[in-house]
């Protein structure tokens, strides 16, 4: 706005008119009005618009407004109307001014009354708060939901821990027994060692042990080889001293005093009963056999005989002597071993029934004081189907 200008005022004979003139304090006056106003005064202000709307206009300018006073009835020259138009304009300015003031202020008389304060930027701030309440609240609740999604997730965990706590507890048993079971075992293990250990021992102790059996069997064998061989040649000395018998008995019927021998004493036909099936030989009719004797089974042979008391002599069985009871026969095999005994009965007999064809030896033992000789040995062959008699008598040395 452009600085208020004097106004001078003329009267008809061109004089100015005493009276105030615009001074610069009216101006600053005027431009007091214009000055910020406290919320008291603006709201005043408003109702005093509101008041000179309803009714008549005030008797007196607003406060700070200097009224200036009515001009005088003069001659205005065109210098001086033209500064009546000016204030005029001034004054309606001035008018339209405090009416866009008075209007103001009612717009916020009512802003105040609707929202309760002038700053619109609060209201925004407070609908922005109430906006982020709500989304805070939304998000408190979408919290509360997870925490209890959260809290039923923590429960099945504490449940799935309860449960692995259990499987761990059984396992754990499980795991006892198991290292009781490998205790055990370990125990049957080092148990099956010192067995293994002490078999190993009792193998190897073997094993020697069997070593010098077979050495002893080895010696043995070659004992046996060395003994089979002196049989060998014992039996061909039998056979051909059998033979020299044979050939003595071809030549002269009795045999040494003291043992008779008949090499073959078989009948030519089967007996009948209550016979004997070997023919009846000297000693057979002297002393006859309580039981009858039978044939030998088919390829084998037997070795009978009688022993008697010789009271002349002459080694033949004769009318009138005694057969010798008691008298222990022992048959043997040519390395020596017992066979098989006999003792002499009532009848003086022994018999050895169905020998395999082989030298053997006799070894007679006739009770004291009967003979001289307490033992002798005598060797015999025993052919295939053959009966073999070999007579003792008591006297023969």
């Amino acid at each position: 706005m452009s600085e208020p200008t004097a106004v001078e005022v003329e009267d008809a004979g061109g004089a100015p008119l005493a009276g105030p003139a615009a001074s610069p304090a009216s101006v600053g006056a005027v431009g007091t009005a214009f000055a910020p106003l406290t919320l008291a005064e603006l709201a005043g202000s408003a109702a005093a618009a509101a008041a000179g709307q309803a009714g008549p206009t005030p008797a007196g300018p607003p406060e700070g407004i200097v009224e200036a006073p009515e001009p005088a009835a003069v001659a205005v020259t065109g210098k001086g109307e033209r500064h009546a138009r000016n204030m005029g304009c001034v004054r309606d300015a001035l008018l339209v001014a405090l009416g866009a003031l008075g209007g103001s202020m009612l717009a916020l008389a009512v802003l105040f009354y609707v929202n309760g304060t002038l700053d619109f930027g609060q209201a925004e701030r407070i609908k922005l708060i109430e906006s982020g309440t709500a989304t805070i609240e939304q998000q408190m609740g979408d919290l509360s939901g997870h925490l209890r999604q959260q809290a039923t997730a923590m429960d099945q965990v504490k449940a799935d821990a309860a449960a692995d706590a259990q499987r761990i507890a059984a396992l754990k048993a499980q795991s006892d027994a198991v290292q009781t079971a490998a205790s055990d075992l370990d125990r049957r293990l080092a148990q099956a060692e010192t067995k293994s250990a002490a078999q190993d021992a009792a193998i190897a102790g073997a094993v020697q042990t069997a070593g010098e059996l077979r050495s002893q069997l080895d010696a043995a064998n070659a004992q046996i080889a060395t003994l089979q061989e002196s049989a060998n040649r014992l039996q061909q000395t039998a056979q051909d001293l059998q033979a020299q018998l044979a050939g003595a008995a071809t030549v002269q019927p009795a045999v040494t005093p003291g043992v008779s021998s008949t090499p073959e004493a078989m009948a030519p036909a089967s007996p009948t009963s209550g016979q004997s099936a070997i023919l009846m030989t000297p000693a057979l009719q002297a002393f006859p056999s309580a039981i009858p004797i039978a044939a030998p089974r088919s390829g084998q042979g037997h070795l009978f005989g009688v022993i008697w008391a010789d009271g002349n002599g002459n080694g033949q069985p004769d009318a009138g002597e005694e057969p010798i009871p008691g008298a222990r026969v022992i048959l043997r095999s040519p390395l020596g071993a017992d066979l098989a005994t006999s003792v002499t009965g009532a009848d003086g007999r022994y018999l050895f029934a169905d020998l395999d064809p082989n030298l053997y030896g006799l070894a007679v033992f006739i009770p004291s004081p009967l003979s001289s000789a307490q033992a002798r040995t005598i060797a015999v062959t025993v052919g295939s189907d053959k009966a073999v008699e070999v007579n003792v008598n008591s006297l023969a040395p």
